[in-house]
């Protein structure tokens, strides 16, 4: 797992690996429904909501790509998040279980 501290570490993450990491996941979840193995699409599930693309993604997601579009916040004003923010959110995210 990397660790962000600085706008460097933010800009040299693999974007494009972590979402091939996610679609690979998700693309075997599919394939476990079509056969119907339900028991293997929810440990992948599971797999997915732990991931470390996952989490990152998301968090790539909500401070960067959403900024400027009808982002929810009291009277249009959104959270400005430095990079400091976003590894405090990486650790957050990875105490969470499901």
């Amino acid at each position: 797992m990397t660790q962000v501290k600085t706008s460097d570490d933010w800009q040299q993450i693999n974007w494009r690996k972590l979402r091939r990491d996610l679609f690979r996941l998700q693309k075997r979840i599919f394939q476990a429904v079509q056969v119907g193995d339900m028991a293997k699409a929810k440990r992948l599930q599971k797999l997915v909501m732990s991931s470390y693309a996952a989490r990152m993604l998301a968090i790539r997601q909500v401070t960067q790509l959403n900024q400027g579009k009808k982002t929810a916040g009291v009277d249009g004003k959104t959270a400005d998040l430095t990079v400091s923010t976003h590894g405090d959110m990486i650790g957050n995210t990875a105490r969470l279980r499901f």
